[in-house]
């Protein structure tokens, strides 16, 4: 995981609040997964914020797959050709042709990050009408859960059902957070960044 260094930053982009580069992006996504076990692990602050959880697995997906657009317009061509490479892909040298090819790999290679593409796009979009993934299911669930004090109460959780096979979507999430960190080490993305950690685990069930 990087950290921002205050020297020598580039611009964001002008309709963007500071953040300007993808290893910008990696510690906004890894914020947003602090806030989701956060929100986990306690009641909510309001009623109002009662599905807090729920709205920090919207943003996290979005993070992750938007990922793609943030390390597309700040590559190179140079360092495209060795994404591609990397990837195992060819390159045409039409951006039309090879963002989407891009995307696709990536998401192909990462299943985190495909996972995360089908939250975020029915999250923004109601539905997935590009390349929907039906094995690929969300829920929110309360489920009873006995106190230390004995009293009986009940958790937030989030679920991921994968072709049948249930993971707390949390654990999804880090899966992604680290498939990215991993790209943005090889690419060169976050070259002389000092490391900080990784993810907060989660809590048995979360």
């Amino acid at each position: 995981m990087i950290i921002l260094a205050d020297d020598d930053l580039p611009r964001p982009p002008e309709h963007v609040f500071s953040l300007a580069t993808p290893a910008h992006m990696l510690v906004k996504l890894h914020w947003e997964i602090s806030g989701l076990k956060k929100a986990l692990s306690g009641p909510p602050e309001h009623i109002g914020y009662m599905h807090a959880p729920s709205y920090h697995a919207y943003n996290i997906a979005v993070t992750v797959w938007h990922m793609t657009d943030w390390v597309w317009k700040a590559s190179s061509a140079e360092q495209r050709t060795e994404m591609f490479a990397s990837l195992g892909i060819p390159a045409t040298g039409v951006e039309k042709k090879d963002f989407p090819a891009f995307q696709n790999t990536v998401r192909r290679k990462s299943h985190a990050i495909h996972i995360c593409r089908q939250v975020a796009t029915g999250s923004k979009h109601v539905t997935v009408t590009k390349y929907p993934d039906p094995n690929v299911r969300v829920e929110m669930r309360w489920e009873c859960a006995s106190a230390q004090s004995g009293e009986i109460g009940y958790q937030y959780r989030l679920v991921i059902s994968d072709n049948g096979k249930e993971r707390p979507a949390l654990d999804v999430f880090k899966e992604a957070f680290k498939d990215w960190e991993r790209y943005l080490g090889a690419w060169g993305f976050t070259e002389g960044t000092p490391v900080v950690g990784t993810p907060p685990t989660t809590s048995e069930g979360r």
